[in-house]
């Protein structure tokens, strides 16, 4: 019988997101548990080196993995000038000539985080942002990071005129005015990765730092593992490095599951080789694993990109998915083929059928053990309900969008109350996990502002605030929890080691403040982390 290196005691330890799933003590050595059980029974594996570890009445749970996130983007995207949803066109305007003014040393400015939607009603353009600095560039990507704002001198210097292709028209372009010159306004990834190509918009020393910065905030707020859901080439080119220089020399806070990113139409040529490369060049069992396809099929609501299988309202067609039919579905099944799981960005109706298709014809090839997943899951066809358990397509989310607006009616009418229907996919036998989709997120990453809001379907913290219909899909703080740990585990392909406490399973853990079961519902957000523990080394511990 091994002796424990640690052991916890003296709080709640759930050792799955059942409420009677519990444990007094568990008993950790060499990163694994040992045990999980009764004090009594945990007697045997205490010797006098064992450190015990009280959890002052804390509550635990198995260590919360964040199913979607983009790590290294959050490092480019939160390292200029930081915007907030809440921010009014002037507020913005001064946010930027304050930063800009702070410092003027720099050649090029690159902001994140305005409120998409706001500008649905005001567009942007070029000259508001010339008015403030028109001899430098400015790049500036709203909230999701699916839209973006540039000046003048940004386009003059990436080569952007009337005559600049677009790169996927209809979906990735350059909103233009009635001469067909650039407005400043561009819409998705294709856009944004020629602009960020054209001009040296970040610097390598703040990106390495803000990096190390966004893995700490993680481990506050209870995050032990992360699908890295991948980032524009240029930016990967740069943080996976420092990601694997962190995962081997053991300062790596949380397990990353990375992907190969197909952001593009072109991006499809060789993607699942290129993936193969970054599995072999990347590579720490069970820390840092590049396994994932990750394709982003249609673009956000917010942005009027997401394919939907009706036109917006005050729209005269539909957008159409990245890749749909046979180009989606044989790319898919290359990657199941030679091992690797997909991960489809969707969020239309029509995008998200798309990779029920390409599901369906991954399953009938044979291949069942490859994990696909739909991230987003907003808008779905109701016949496409059943088959996320028909096809083992895990329905990931980010709890903390499920709350009403006034905005999303104005843009697709009655549509706007069948959105996030996974309390439907549950009750059909399929499967959710939960991420915060960071940086491109409204809430940020707290799981805690996640499950209030994917129980209550209201903006967390407000009781009066507008509930997103129906309310029937409202979830239950179990199946949130469960989102965060065993569902996620089984997407990342890691349920044998991860998302439960039980022997022979990583030691990763979640120390809770108070227990999510008991508390009122609408202070659920204000549940504080105490402790993260991964790999049975404490990450981060309130003080």
């Amino acid at each position: 019988m091994k002796t424990a290196e640690s052991l916890y005691y003296n709080g709640t330890i759930y050792c799955s997101a059942k409420a009677d799933s519990r444990a007094e003590t568990v008993a950790v050595a060499g990163g694994k548990i040992l045990f999980a059980g009764s004090r009594q029974d945990a007697e045997p594996y205490i010797q006098e080196e064992t450190e015990l570890i009280d959890l002052k009445g804390g509550v635990m749970f198995p260590g919360f993995i964040d199913a979607h996130a983009h790590p290294v983007m959050a490092a480019y995207f939160l390292s200029g000038i930081l915007l907030d949803v809440n921010m009014g066109r002037q507020e913005i305007l001064a946010a930027v000539q304050k930063y800009i003014g702070e410092y003027p040393e720099k050649e090029t400015y690159f902001g994140h985080g305005y409120a998409e939607w706001f500008f649905e009603r005001e567009r942007l353009h070029k000259e508001e942002l010339d008015a403030i600095c028109p001899d430098k560039p400015i790049v500036i990507t709203g909230s999701s990071g699916h839209e973006g704002w540039c000046n003048s001198k940004a386009l003059e210097m990436a080569g952007i005129d009337r005559n600049f292709p677009d790169p996927v028209p209809g979906f990735h372009f350059f909103r233009r005015d009635e001469n067909g010159e650039p407005t400043g306004n561009f819409m998705e990834m294709g856009c944004l990765s020629i602009l960020c190509e054209r001009l040296n918009l970040f610097e390598e020393e703040t990106v390495r730092r803000q990096l190390k910065q966004v893995f700490e905030y993680f481990s506050s707020i209870g995050i032990t593992a992360i699908a890295d859901c991948g980032s524009l080439p240029f930016m990967e080119e740069m943080g996976l490095p420092i990601i694997a220089d962190m995962a081997y020399d053991r300062s790596l806070r949380q397990r990353i599951f990375g992907c190969c990113f197909v952001a593009r139409p072109e991006d499809k040529e060789g993607a699942v080789e290129q993936l193969r490369q970054l599995r072999k060049t990347y590579f720490l069992p069970d820390w840092l694993e590049m396994k994932t396809l990750k394709i982003i099929n249609d673009g956000t609501m917010e942005s009027r990109t997401a394919s939907l299988s009706k036109p917006y309202l005050g729209a005269a067609r539909c957008v159409s998915p990245m890749l749909e039919g046979e180009d989606l579905q044989d790319l898919c099944l290359d990657a199941a083929g030679k091992g690797f799981d997909v991960y489809i960005h969707a969020i239309g109706d029509r995008a998200i059928h798309e990779t029920v298709l390409a599901a369906e014809k991954i399953r009938r090839a044979g291949f069942h053990k490859t994990r696909i997943t739909n991230a987003h899951t907003e808008l779905v066809q109701e016949e496409d309900i059943p088959r996320f358990a028909q096809w083992n397509i895990t329905a990931n989310t980010t709890g903390g969008w499920h709350y009403g607006t006034e905005d999303e009616k104005k843009t697709i009418g009655e549509r706007a109350d069948r959105l996030f229907p996974l309390q439907s996919i549950l009750q059909a036998g399929g499967r959710m996990s939960l991420g915060s989709d960071f940086p491109v997120d409204e809430q940020g990453a707290n799981p805690m502002i996640s499950m209030e809001t994917g129980v209550t379907r209201q903006l967390a913290g407000n009781r009066e605030g507008l509930i997103l219909q129906p309310e029937s899909q409202r979830l239950t703080i179990e199946q949130m929890l469960e989102g965060y740990t065993a569902s996620a585990a089984y997407q990342l392909g890691m349920e044998s080691k991860l998302g439960s406490i039980e022997p022979g399973k990583y030691a990763d853990f979640t120390v809770l403040g108070a227990d999510p079961f008991e508390v009122e519902t609408y202070q659920i957000h204000k549940i504080p982390i105490c402790m993260t523990v991964a790999g049975g080394k404490i990450t981060y511990k309130k003080e």
